[in-house]
């Protein structure tokens, strides 16, 4: 994997990640702790080992009472993603597909975070086109989600349909805007051969 694209990966894993801890959060009833939830701890610039692991280890504790946990086999997938991404050991790919598949199995109907999850995956172990594949997938249930873009827009980079890529970004950037988003849009810009737009970009983040 590429230093760029190994970046845009994690930059993708931690908005899935933010996304599942929200939706955990606001579907808690006041007054009560989740007990076994992992707290994201995947960085913009990697989670540190140590804590990669505690995090996946607190994950499979909570499936361990809670197997039906469609969102946290969610995140477990996305976390088995960054540690391979963390560690450059490719043995976390198959790992981190059983649990995203696990969670797609428990619900595939409303699990827009699962399906970009695979996107990821995809885009990690250069398999660009099913990587595309996916996010669609995950923009039929959610066309808002900004991070699904994201997977999108790398894999459509990767395929060579800049075109394509500059589209989705710019949904990006509508619907969020920030670092992620900004990060693509200036290596989408030095591709068109705009260097200063691309500095810009990198600028506004």
């Amino acid at each position: 994997m590429t230093k760029r694209l190994s970046l845009l990966v994690g930059l993708a894993v931690l908005g899935l990640v933010l996304v599942i801890v929200a939706v955990t959060v606001l579907a808690r009833p006041a007054g009560r702790d989740e007990q076994g939830a992992a707290a994201p701890t995947v960085s913009r610039g990697g989670a540190a080992g140590d804590e990669l692991s505690n995090a996946i280890a607190r994950l499979q504790g909570t499936l361990g009472t809670s197997p039906q946990n469609y969102r946290a086999w969610a995140e477990l997938g996305l976390l088995y993603v960054e540690q391979a991404r963390v560690t450059a050991d490719p043995s976390y790919y198959p790992k981190a597909d059983g649990a995203l598949q696990t969670s797609l199995d428990l619900n595939d109907t409303v699990n827009d975070v699962a399906r970009s999850g695979m996107g990821v995956l995809a885009n990690a172990r250069h398999e660009f086109a099913d990587a595309a594949d996916w996010a669609r997938k995950a923009l039929e249930i959610n066309p808002a989600g900004s991070t699904s873009f994201g997977v999108l827009a790398d894999a459509l980079t990767q395929l060579g349909d800049y075109d394509g890529a500059t589209q989705a970004i710019q949904q990006m950037l509508d619907l969020k805007p920030g670092l992620p988003a900004s990060t693509r849009a200036s290596y989408n810009l030095e591709l068109h051969g705009n260097i200063d737009g691309a500095r810009a970009a990198l600028e506004q983040a």
